[in-house]
């Protein structure tokens, strides 16, 4: 599970764990008597390709045939260039029976998958059995729910959702939820029997990754709309590549076949994992030929010659997390300028995966729970974003709710009176956010960013929000002195980040290398600001204005390995004054007693991160070199070797 999963990732009160299966260094955890996963996005798989994993697993099909023909991006990009000769799959010994072939000694298959709407009795420890329905999720191909009944009550484990209203209609219909229904008209009568047919879940353990954002969002099929009545007013010479750089924008490729009566080229590796799929749309749509469409949704990282930077009238789709006030806005000022002939390089889409806290909060009105129980905590927020939770879904769940999700809260943070005082105090600058690392496109991000937040800086209105939120809920007296540290926190454009994957999938594993590039410039360009004094503006570093977070962007990845010696180093400008620099969790910073310099060091002894492969824009003031002179090591897809002794960025 993301970060902050509250319980190790287990569901009280069964010892089943979800979407987490490495074993934590917690004296407290216990191993779990079942595993469940969710979906197969790579933060929900967290040590499931460790091959002393040996526990059994339950999922959808569609998950099982996707996680056991996944491929990272550099292995898939060898071997369709034809410099390995097998397919790489991390998870395949997850499963070594193959159809058709006589079963060995040795053989296993730790996938149990089960199908929609099917429940299932499983026996967990000391012979107390379950019964596990799996329900769409409506995130990306395979993702499920878990329902989980037994002795001890039923509870819901939600893993990604996004709770559009159609989806929420689909749910009250559901004959394998519907005795957990809640009354619409009468939610808690005094009068209704206490062992009636009708029951009340436990708890809705509930994705609130998305919980801090209380604007309105577009449904699904609202968002493909507008974006097809935007791409046919481009002439029918324009070539649009799709980004849909993870799983879960089928829709878009859905509108765009069916509004076009088009198919759409993607990558072998695409290709190969929805045509295992139980959809028979989607296997339709698609083509492996690049000359047979003007729609492409082909590998980021290995593009088709008719969808790189160079192609003329190449229009690029990002889909984007946008409220409907702000999309409004977009469609009012795109729409007169393409009606003029104007006709952009860039095209948003405001498809959300997740739900907002207003969707979250008809999901639960929907069964008024005993609890709720989040799936996503911000670590930084130290128990803040849960202890909100009570006040969000007090009106959605059952009496005496509030009071059990409070007491929930003080049990793992028992401090967390004290931190809600000084909220605006306890939160750093939020990272970039994965979207954002994701974009494709000439300035793809200011455009993004144009359109998605207010003129201050982008990273510092997500913290507000965040601490608004947390005003709101939790009557913190902080409310106004929230104005003042965000108007000083906002000088600040990038932020120091956690390494984290919040929402890629293996079609963005290899991603994680590239963000983690990105993210070791961006922590660098903090503190060559910050620490530094180098001004913000990039006015001491000749004709370029990009932050290093922008930089990033014009970097192409291979696989490089930093070793345990090797610095980043920061140099400042002659007049720069030396200050003492900061500690992270992740790094160590010192600063050469003889040198103008800050250095970060690795505290890790080996970390994965993007090799660079530098544009035409310069960024001075930041050098790669290697402490003492030591040598990086580059793996190329090609996995040839090579030395590199100094790599200057200036």
């Amino acid at each position: 599970m993301p970060s902050g999963t509250p319980y190790h990732s287990f569901i009280p009160p069964y010892p089943i764990r979800v979407d987490d299966f490495a074993d934590p260094y917690s004296p407290d955890f216990t191993h779990p008597s079942l595993h469940l996963l969710t979906h197969v996005h790579t933060d929900h798989t967290n040590g499931l390709a460790a091959k002393s994993f040996n526990s059994r697993v339950i999922c959808s099909i569609d998950t099982k045939k996707m996680l056991l023909n996944a491929e990272e991006c550099n292995d898939r990009i060898a071997f369709d260039e034809g410099l390995i000769a097998q397919r790489v799959r991390p998870f395949g010994q997850l499963c070594t029976i193959r159809p058709g072939v006589e079963t060995s000694l040795g053989s296993r298959d730790l996938l149990c998958a089960l199908p929609l709407h099917e429940p299932t009795e499983f026996e967990l420890e000391d012979k107390e059995r379950v019964t596990i329905t799996l329900i769409d999720a409506n995130h990306c191909p395979g993702s499920v729910m878990f329902l989980v009944e037994g002795k001890k009550g039923a509870v819901l484990h939600t893993g990604d959702i996004r709770a559009e209203p159609s989806m929420i209609s689909d749910l009250a219909r559901n004959p394998f939820l519907e005795k957990y229904l809640a009354n619409p008209d009468h939610p808690s009568s005094s009068l209704a029997s206490s062992n009636g047919p009708l029951q009340t879940l436990q708890a809705i353990y509930l994705d609130t990754a998305c919980m801090m954002a209380s604007h309105e969002v577009l449904p699904k099929c609202e968002a493909v709309s507008d974006l097809m009545k935007l791409m046919v007013m481009f002439p029918s010479s324009s070539r649009f590549y799709v980004n849909s750089w993870t799983w879960g924008f089928e829709a878009i490729l859905k509108g765009i076949a069916r509004t076009f009566n088009t198919l759409i080229h993607v990558d072998r590796y695409k290709h190969d994992i929805y045509a295992k799929l139980s959809d028979p749309f989607m296997k339709s749509i698609l083509t492996t030929d690049p000359d047979a469409t003007r729609f492409h949704a082909c590998e980021r990282h290995n593009r088709c010659f008719r969808s790189v930077n160079s192609t003329p009238n190449l229009v690029y789709v990002n889909p984007v997390t946008m409220s409907r006030e702000r999309w409004t806005d977009y469609l009012a000022d795109i729409q007169p300028r393409l009606a003029k002939g104007e006709f952009p390089s860039l095209l948003l889409v405001p498809l959300s995966r997740h739900s907002p806290l207003p969707e979250l909060q008809a999901f639960v009105s929907v069964f008024r729970p005993k609890s709720v129980v989040p799936n996503f905590l911000t670590t930084s927020l130290q128990g803040m974003d849960w202890a909100c939770m009570p006040a969000m879904f007090e009106t959605h769940s059952a009496p005496g709710a509030v009071e059990r999700m409070q007491k929930a809260v003080e049990q793992v943070h028992p401090g967390i009176k004290q931190l809600l005082v000084k909220a605006e105090e306890l939160l750093p600058p939020l990272p970039p956010s994965v979207e954002d690392e994701n974009l494709v496109g000439p300035s793809a991000l200011e455009e993004v960013h144009k359109w998605n937040s207010s003129p201050q800086a982008f990273l510092g209105r997500r913290k507000e929000r965040q601490l608004l939120c947390i005003s709101k809920f939790l009557g913190c007296e902080a409310a106004e002195k929230v104005q003042g540290t965000m108007q000083t926190q906002q000088k600040a454009t990038v932020s120091k980040t956690r390494y984290q994957q919040d929402d890629s999938s293996d079609d963005d594993d290899e991603d994680t290398r590239a963000q983690t590039a990105e993210k070791i410039f961006s922590f660098v360009r903090v503190m060559a600001t910050q620490d530094l004094n180098i001004p913000s503006d990039d006015s001491n570093c000749g004709t370029s204005n990009h932050t290093a977070k922008e930089a990033a962007h014009h970097y192409t990845s291979a696989s490089v390995t930093l070793k345990r010696s090797a610095t980043i180093s920061v140099c400042s400008s002659p007049s720069s004054p030396s200050k003492t620099p900061k500690k992270s969790d992740r790094s160590i910073l010192t600063r050469n007693p003889t040198s103008p310099s800050l250095q970060l060091q690795l505290a890790s002894p080996k970390l994965n991160v993007s090799a660079l492969t530098r544009s035409t824009m310069s960024l001075p003031f930041i050098d790669l070199t290697q402490d003492r002179k030591r040598s990086f090591t580059a793996d190329s897809p090609r996995k040839r070797r090579k030395t590199v002794t100094q790599a200057s960025l200036s």
